[in-house]
């Protein structure tokens, strides 16, 4: 009888424990864009010796920085950071976290205000 209340008394602890296991373990994340993040079919629309400055700005919006380079060239930047923030607690005795930052950023050149060259640049 005592060897059988040994069994039933595991048997019930296992049950427990694996059933609390599901309800004492969370996790969840949140994800900030900050600037504008470009799909690549609007940057197909882009067309080297083709698309204006005004063109570009209207598809893409105001740049982040707009700078004169050598040579008569015009440099329009966009920058976009994406942040990722991941928590996560285990019967709130053992807490995570991280943050995740991916940055980007596209580069483009004009001459006499017409794109010839662009770039995008991914950390």
């Amino acid at each position: 009888m005592k060897k059988n209340r040994f069994y039933l008394l595991i048997l019930v602890a296992l049950v427990v424990l694996m059933t609390a296991a599901c309800s004492i373990i969370e996790s969840h994340s949140t994800e900030k864009v900050f600037g504008k993040e470009f799909e690549a079919e609007t940057l197909s629309q882009l067309e080297l010796g083709r698309t204006t400055k005004n063109e570009a700005i209207a598809l893409l919006g105001p740049p982040s920085e707009a700078k004169l380079q050598s040579e008569g060239r015009e440099r329009l930047t966009y920058t976009m950071k994406r942040v990722t923030n991941r928590h996560g607690h285990l019967l709130f005795v053992i807490d995570t976290s991280s943050k995740v930052e991916r940055r980007e950023s596209l580069y483009l050149d004009f001459k006499d205000d017409v794109l010839i060259e662009y770039r995008r640049d991914r950390n």
